[in-house]
């Protein structure tokens, strides 16, 4: 290694050592390195040693931190802790003693803050899973090892393996007037003729998707057509509220907002090269060429069940929902209310993530 690349590794062991100082790969790699600079007869700037040497003299203080903290001297423990982070705050093992000691002495805001704090320095769980021997008490703070779903695939093979596919809309549209089913929709024309996949290799994916999620294998494999098969073509919608723009707004403010999302719509189309439009959700004339009715704005699972409905629709076209734009604040069009899934005081965390996801999964857009 030399020059650029030599500089990168550098800055990586870096990062890896102000964490986690007594990792043994990192510090035999600083050592490598350190080794291989004199061997070619080359200095560092000063400033720019390799981090092994300062990493070194925590090691030490680590070490009295962790006995101190398993001779339950908690008071000592959280004041050797607290003086470490104050000059050296990514040290992931000092923010979990840390916050070991804090529960103990029944100060469980600061715990949590800890322990939020080295799971993100530590998003694997490898030093909560050294110092407590495999076994972490506060699981809850690292995400799960177990893939929820089938993980983010290529448009093309998510769209052949039917995972872009929605389940049954709760409610649908009205029935179609005369003349109105072939109507085409506010966007683009849809995509080209469809493309069929290599069937043997799709079901060589679903495969293994089911055994990473830990799926079983229930009933017969897919039966295989070209009908089912096909590429969708993503679209750019932009979502507003008609009746809130104007509450808000007023008429003449109305007009220029959605002159400016018209040609926001059109500037999508020339950049993005796909079909792109502006669709107020609850106006009945903006939603009548998808025979969709108007939702309330103000309740978000109406809207996300509208979102489904148009993926559906767009289906029909060879077209998916590709990008949403949702124009404003919770003011204009709600949040959802999720339950808050980690251990802090807050009863409910307010998101727009379900109106990216096409099921009641919303935490896989």
């Amino acid at each position: 290694l030399a020059g650029r690349e030599l500089r990168e590794v550098e800055r990586i062991l870096r990062a890896v050592l102000e964490v986690d100082p007594e990792s043994d790969r990192a510090l035999a790699l600083a050592a490598r390195l350190a080794l291989a600079a004199r061997l070619e007869r080359r200095s560092l700037p000063a400033g720019q040693e390799f981090p092994w040497k300062e990493s070194a003299t925590l090691i030490p203080a680590l070490a009295e931190l962790e006995r101190c903290w398993r001779a339950n001297e908690t008071e000592r423990t959280r004041e050797m802790a607290e003086a470490l982070l104050t000059d050296h705050p990514r040290l992931a093992k000092a923010h979990l003693i840390l916050a070991d000691s804090c529960m103990a002495l029944g100060d469980e805001s600061a715990a949590v803050a800890h322990i939020h704090q080295a799971a993100s320095l530590d998003p694997g769980g490898e030093i909560a899973g050294r110092i407590w021997d495999g076994q972490r008490p506060y699981q809850g703070a690292w995400p799960s090892a177990n893939i929820p779903g089938a993980g983010p695939l290529p448009h093309a093979v998510a769209a052949a393996l039917g995972l872009n596919l929605l389940n049954e809309p709760a409610a649908k549209g009205p029935a179609p007037k005369n003349g109105t089913a072939d109507r085409p929709s506010t966007f683009a024309q849809p995509a080209p003729p469809a493309v069929s996949l290599i069937e043997e290799t799709l079901i060589s994916i679903q495969t293994e998707i089911n055994r990473l999620s830990g799926r079983p294998e229930t009933g017969p494999k897919p039966e295989l057509t070209k009908s089912k098969w096909v590429r969708l073509k993503p679209v750019y919608a932009i979502i507003a509220s008609k009746e809130r723009l104007l509450a808000k707004y007023g008429q003449d403010g109305l007009e220029q907002i959605d002159g400016g999302l018209q040609a926001l719509a059109a500037a999508a189309e020339t950049r993005l090269q796909l079909p792109a439009g502006v669709l107020y959700l609850d106006d009945a004339t903006s939603l009548s060429s998808f025979q969709l009715d108007p939702v309330d704005p103000a309740d978000p699972w109406a809207v996300k069940s509208l979102l489904n409905q148009l993926d559906g629709r767009l289906e029909e076209h060879e077209q998916e929902l590709g990008w949403v734009l949702l124009v404003g604040g919770p003011d204009l069009i709600a949040f959802h209310r999720l339950p808050n899934p980690t251990d802090d005081g807050d009863p409910e965390v307010l998101s727009d993530n379900p109106y990216g996801c096409r099921d009641d999964n919303y935490f896989v857009p």
